[in-house]
């Protein structure tokens, strides 16, 4: 018996200091309590009224950060209205307060695309996109290769030396080609692959950097002067420069983001159209652009040239004078200004080309003979050894009409 009320007395005392430690964590958890309710209202030791002012003052930056975007976005977009209409209108040329440019964003830099894309539209308006397919490998190898020789100017002569390097630096397969408009064109002495060049600034510091994104090399292409892009936009889009100017103007296409809806749904910018000149160049042409390209006509057709796609074959060159091959009489001539400045042009009309004889001599800038040869498609006689020297053939107005090739002075 002694020794049960031993053990309970044990018990009861052993407890006491638990319960001890338990009251004091009560007392504790109750203050703490008091102190939460005391600071009802307040965060981090500030009123509430206090902290839902501060977001109230970031939301209403944010709000009028996003209005000065929307307002610099509208007075950009009337500035270049203003400024392609002045163009449109003759009053200005292109490249005084707005210039036109080209990117390329060939296959081996798709994945890089977006980031590209989006930078493109932050630092220019586009004019106009689309994704070029001229075929799959390994069987439309030649069709791409011969495609991208009249793109590139003809380099590598009669067997396209280089092209096949090209294709391999580039990627074989779908691209992307934007047009866009440079609001601010300056113009100034760079260091480029071809030696020291004369180009746009902000141009050679995009292509450049788009070229590091993409992992170095050739990926993505990009004009350096309006001249360069008179004629890849005349090859690539079939169009003139002041052609992109009023359809973006009729279109509006600068008040809305093509990035992003090619983004979202690439299949509605598609296009199999090779490049000017060829005989199959309707196929597969985006449908906005159908019935324009039909009433221009600005295409070969059943391997012959008319006058209108002719002519507009040879204002791609920066340079060109046709005369009569026996007489030397002057017979069509067009110049523009040299590179580094607005692009102006003199065009001198002596008498229709359907008027025009057998045979033709065509006055070009060096660099730029072979380029046109591609861009005709002319024939040489004979093919076993083809130079600059060698006579070449073409269809032009249902005649044959035989070419020489000489250097313009």
């Amino acid at each position: 018996m002694r020794r049960r009320l031993r053990r309970r007395r044990y018990c009861a005392v052993s407890i006491r200091p638990v319960l001890s430690v338990l009251l004091l964590f009560l007392v504790i958890v109750l203050v703490w309590h008091n102190e939460v309710s005391n600071r009802k209202g307040t965060t981090n030791g500030e009123p509430e009224h206090e902290v839902n002012g501060e977001k109230e003052k970031a939301e209403h930056k944010d709000q009028e950060q996003y209005k000065q975007q929307l307002h610099d976005q509208s007075s950009l977009n009337d500035m270049f209205l203003l400024r392609a209409q002045e163009i449109l209108n003759g009053n200005q040329n292109i490249g005084e307060n707005l210039d036109v440019q080209l990117f390329i964003i060939w296959k081996d830099a798709h994945m890089y695309r977006r980031a590209i894309l989006h930078d493109i539209e932050k630092s220019f308006l586009v004019l106009d996109l689309a994704e070029f397919d001229w075929g799959s490998p390994p069987k439309e190898f030649d069709r791409f290769l011969e495609n991208l020789w009249v793109l590139y100017s003809g380099k590598g002569g009669w067997k396209k030396d280089g092209m096949v390097k090209k294709v391999r630096q580039c990627g074989f397969g779908k691209f992307i080609a934007v047009i866009v408009a440079d609001m601010n064109p300056r113009y100034a002495k760079k260091r480029t692959a071809h030696g020291i060049d004369t180009v746009s600034v902000v141009m050679h510091r995009k292509k450049n950097l788009y070229r590091e994104w993409s992992g170095g090399g050739f990926r993505v292409h990009g004009t350096f002067s309006t001249q360069e892009a008179n004629h890849d936009i005349r090859v690539l889009f079939h169009k003139t420069l002041e052609d992109v100017l009023q359809s973006a103007v009729e279109r509006h296409v600068y008040t809305h983001s093509l990035v992003s809806k090619y983004l979202d749904n690439p299949t509605h910018f598609a296009t199999t159209q090779v490049v000017y000149g060829s005989t199959h160049t309707q196929n597969g042409l985006l449908q906005e652009h159908v019935e324009e390209e039909q009433k221009k006509q600005n295409q070969q057709k059943h391997g012959t040239w008319q006058c209108t796609s002719f002519l507009f074959a040879l204002g791609s060159l920066t340079q060109v004078r046709v005369t009569d091959w026996e007489t030397n009489a002057m017979l069509w001539s067009r110049r523009s200004s040299s590179v580094g400045r607005p692009l102006a042009v003199e065009e001198e009309k002596v008498m229709s080309c359907t008027l025009w004889p057998k045979n033709l001599s065509i006055y070009v800038p060096t660099l730029e003979i072979w380029g046109l040869i591609a861009l005709l498609r002319a024939k040489p006689m004979p093919l076993e050894t083809v130079t600059l020297d060698s006579v070449f053939t073409i269809e032009l107005e249902g005649s044959l009409r035989v070419l020489k090739f000489k250097v313009y002075n």
